[in-house]
This record gives C-alpha cells, sequence and structure tokens, in this order.
C-alpha cells in the first residue's frame, strides 16, 4: 500500500523546512507529499518550492481542515498520511505506520510525540510531555483521530466526508470529532506508541494559555455532542483521564485556599493539604516529567500544571454554559 503524506501549512516558515527535511532520511519513502498552502503570507510557498512536492493553493485562508480535505482528495495513494507543518518525522516513522497497516482490518494509525522536543522552553517541554504520557496511557484501540500525525485508508477518510471544516483546527477538536465518527462507523483506530514525531512548535505564556482555554472548552462541547460529558468523569474523554478532571476541579479552590492563608496564616494547612492531594493525582507524570528533564524542571513543572488545571476550568466552565445554554434553549422550541 502507498502512502501519500498530506501537510496543512499557514505561515509555517518556521518550521516546514525541518518538516519536509525529515523525508529524505526517512527508511520508507511515501509515494507523494503534498503541501497544501492555507493562503500564507510569509514566505511558505519559496520553503516548499524548494522540495519535491505537490502544492496546493487555498486561496480563501479557511484552516488546517479546508487543507487537509484537499491534500485527500488530490492524494493518489492508498493511505493519506496526515502531518502538520511544525512535525518533524523520525526515520522510522513512516515504516512503523506501513507495517500497522499490513493487518487489513486496520483503518487508521495515529502516533505521539517524542519526549525529546527540540525547543527548551519549560512550557513546551510540559505540553508535550504531558500528551506523550496522556497517550502512553491509552489502550491500543482507540477512538480519536491526533491530526499531527494520523494515517487514514484514503477511501475510507472520503467515504466519510473528511474533517468537519465547520470545527476550527487549532483548537484541537476536530480531529478527535473525525476519530468519534470513524468508530461510530464500524472501523478500526491503532495508536502505535512507537511511531513517534518530534513537535516543532514552541509555546510562549500567552500561546500557553489561550490553547488549554480553548481546548478545555471545546473538549467539553465534543463530550456534550456524543453525550459523553458524564461518563467521561467515570472513565475519561480521549485523553483526558478522571485524575485529570478530579485536579481541574480541586484547583481554583486549592488557588482560593493558598490566597486566604496569605492573609489568615493559621488555615495554612487547608491548601497544603489541597496541594498534597494534587501532587498525589499527578504523581505518575510529575515522576515521568522529572525522570525525562530533571528534578529542577520537575519541580518547575508542578506549577506549570497547576496553572494549566486553573486555565482549563475556565475553559471547562464556559463549556459547560454553553452546553446548558444549548440546552435550554433547544428544550423552549
Amino acid at each position: 500500500m502507498e502512502i501519500s503524506v498530506v501537510i496543512p501549512a499557514f505561515n509555517a516558515a518556521k518550521t516546514l523546512g525541518k518538516c519536509l527535511d525529515a523525508f529524505s532520511n526517512s527508511t520508507r519513502k511515501p509515494k507523494e507529499i503534498i503541501v497544501v498552502n492555507d493562503n500564507s503570507t510569509d514566505n511558505t510557498l519559496e520553503i516548499a518550492n524548494h522540495y519535491e512536492t505537490t502544492i496546493l493553493h487555498n486561496t480563501g485562508s479557511n484552516g488546517a481542515n479546508i487543507c487537509r480535505n484537499m491534500g485527500a482528495n488530490a492524494a493518489i495513494g492508498d493511505i493519506v498520511l496526515f502531518i502538520d507543518s511544525d512535525i518533524k518525522i523520525h526515520p522510522d516513522t513512516i515504516e512503523k505506520i506501513h507495517l500497522e497497516f499490513s493487518d487489513s482490518s486496520t483503518t487508521a494509525v495515529v502516533g505521539c510525540y517524542s519526549a525529546f522536543p527540540e525547543q527548551k522552553g519549560i512550557l513546551t517541554k510540559y505540553k508535550n510531555l504531558w500528551i506523550r504520557y496522556s497517550y502512553l496511557q491509552s489502550q491500543k484501540k482507540i477512538d480519536w483521530i491526533f491530526g499531527a500525525v494520523s494515517a487514514i485508508k484514503t477511501d475510507v477518510f472520503k467515504a466519510l466526508g473528511g474533517f468537519n471544516a465547520d470545527l476550527h483546527a487549532k483548537h484541537g477538536v476536530d480531529d478527535l470529532e473525525f476519530g468519534k465518527r470513524l468508530i461510530s462507523s464500524g472501523y478500526i483506530i491503532i495508536l502505535n506508541k512507537e511511531v513517534e514525531v518530534d513537535h516543532l512548535k514552541e509555546f510562549t505564556f500567552k500561546s500557553f494559555v489561550k490553547n488549554e482555554f480553548m481546548r478545555s472548552l471545546w473538549f467539553i462541547t465534543l463530550a456534550g455532542e456524543f453525550n459523553q460529558v458524564t461518563e467521561s468523569v467515570k472513565s475519561g474523554f480521549v485523553n483526558i483521564y478522571p485524575s485529570f478532571i478530579l485536579s481541574t476541579l480541586l484547583s481554583w479552590p486549592t488557588f482560593l485556599f493558598i490566597i486566604m492563608s496569605l492573609f489568615f496564616p493559621n488555615y495554612f494547612i487547608i491548601p497544603l493539604i489541597f496541594l498534597v492531594v494534587l501532587f498525589l493525582l499527578n504523581y505518575k507524570f510529575l515522576k515521568y516529567f522529572t525522570k525525562i528533564f530533571g528534578v529542577i524542571n520537575g519541580l518547575i513543572s508542578f506549577f506549570v500544571l497547576f496553572l494549566d488545571y486553573l486555565v482549563c476550568t475556565l475553559g471547562s466552565l464556559l463549556g459547560v454554559t454553553l452546553l446548558l445554554f444549548n440546552y435550554l434553549a433547544s428544550n423552549e422550541k
């Protein structure tokens, strides 16, 4: 089976070169590499022209979903491998994906981030490793797609209508929604934890907070769409597990008790207890982070984790509010 690679690219000049360079070191070459330029205003197109790629143009800047669908519709391979423009494959990434499809029952294969991103910032290390860690906890058969590195049989992708173009790709739920549709149609998605790629995106404080807020908002929205909000508290949702949900619920009470203890020092034991509970709930991840990046980064990661939970709480609250509003509005009709 031949593999066509599809790369959506919007103002991707900082990373696209590294992304495309990596294919030259691949032990198995793809049938073709399709770069879909999303009306970039930087030199993304110029960089893509330096490589042996097929370039498509999305003149409307309609987002990654439109680009992915355009690329898949033009693909001639039996399998379409979606790779983001800020992703660098490993030499054996395509080979391992191809081997998974030797089982004819497999419809899609999902990979994961490597443990060692090139970027040095603590927010980037945390975000990449948290995603990797959460994937490592998953079963082999999953019900979601990871747009950064996912391979899908081309005919199935087209038959299901591709990604939902109404969902905003950068919020990270468009690929999840397509995975739910795949499973509901009776297909099988395999998570191969040995299929690794490097994530080249560097998070700033602003981009990190915005990403976590919007992602939690749309996770709640998607869970509501599939009637899995209540179920997620018991068994998790996609790669969000009950311990994460419980930690999110505890984050703001912990923060408020910390503030209270500044004015009433005698009550310091209350926030201390909450912090210990949060630490225990996240001990395995913090231990994993410390093993990879060292003790100092491990200590800092706890504070980043706490910030993450605070932001996710706000996004989740907005998501729940929107769900309730939509529910009430639908009942009035």
